[in-house]
This record gives structure tokens, C-alpha cells and sequence, in this order.
């Protein structure tokens, strides 16, 4: 399997800011890439309205997680589809945290415990500290195990 992908620099800033701008809750979204290079689109964070909805089977608010919207997502990945973009990157924000992929980002990611659940699609984690963009990390799916490196 290919190492893991970095995307350009003005599509990674685009991704820290929208994070940093959902700060004191994580920020989420798509980085999608094609022929002509490199987008990155803001998404939804839908954790808080499960967590109120249902908090037995949410127990977290997005201020620890992150939840694509499933009407959102099922749009996006349809449209990216439509438009010949591949999912690059899904990404989130660790609010006041490092940006490692943490146990509840291996659950959600995971299809089944020897399979993830979008395969071919690397998580990209930016640390937000007090609203501020920090370090960044890509976490891949290689040789059965996620691996995490620093890109920022």
C-alpha cells in the first residue's frame, strides 16, 4: 500500500481554519482530490444533536467527537462521485488535544475489527488549541494497522 498522502499546503490551511473556526466543539470535513487538483469541503458536525437526541447511544457531544450529518454525507459522497473527485482525506479537529487518532476515531472509521470503513481514504487530525490551529497528523490504514505521521 502507497504511504499516506499530504495534501498542499492552501487546502491544509483551509481545513485548520474551518476547524479553528468550530472551536470549543471539532470541526469536520472532506479533502477531495482529482485531476485538477486538491478541495477541501467544510462538513456538519451532527455529534451534538445525537448526543441531545439519544445520549445512551451518543454518549459524546461535539466537543469530543465528531459526527458527519448522514443526509449530508450520503450528499457529498454522491456529488463527489458525480464530479470525479476521490475522498482523500476525512478530517476532524481534536479540541484541546493532540491530533492523535484516538479509540473512539478507530471505532468510528472501522468496519469491522480487519477492515475500515472507507478503504483508501486517510483521517486527517488537527489539534485546535484555545481556537488556534496547532499540529497535524495523517492517520492510514497500512498493512493492517493505522499508522499516524506528524505533517505539521
Amino acid at each position: 500500500m502507497p504511504a499516506p498522502l499530504t495534501p498542499p499546503p492552501d487546502v491544509l490551511r483551509e481545513a485548520a481554519t474551518h476547524v479553528a473556526s468550530c472551536y470549543p466543539e471539532e470541526g469536520c470535513g472532506l479533502i477531495l482530490q482529482r485531476d485538477d487538483g486538491w478541495f477541501f469541503v467544510p462538513m456538519q458536525n451532527a455529534a451534538t444533536r445525537f448526543h441531545q437526541a439519544d445520549p445512551e447511544s451518543f454518549p459524546v457531544d461535539a466537543r469530543g467527537a465528531y459526527l458527519f450529518d448522514p443526509e449530508e454525507q450520503r450528499r457529498r459522497w454522491h456529488w463527489a462521485a458525480e464530479q470525479g473527485f476521490r475522498i482523500a482525506f476525512i478530517v476532524h479537529s481534536h479540541v484541546d488535544a493532540p491530533p492523535e487518532f484516538s479509540e473512539l476515531d478507530r471505532e468510528m472509521a472501522m468496519a469491522s475489527p480487519s477492515e475500515p470503513l472507507h478503504p483508501g481514504v486517510d483521517y486527517l487530525v488537527i489539534e485546535v488549541r484555545e481556537g488556534m490551529p496547532g499540529r497535524a497528523r495523517v492517520h492510514a490504514w497500512v498493512n493492517g494497522a493505522w499508522e499516524g505521521r506528524d505533517i505539521v
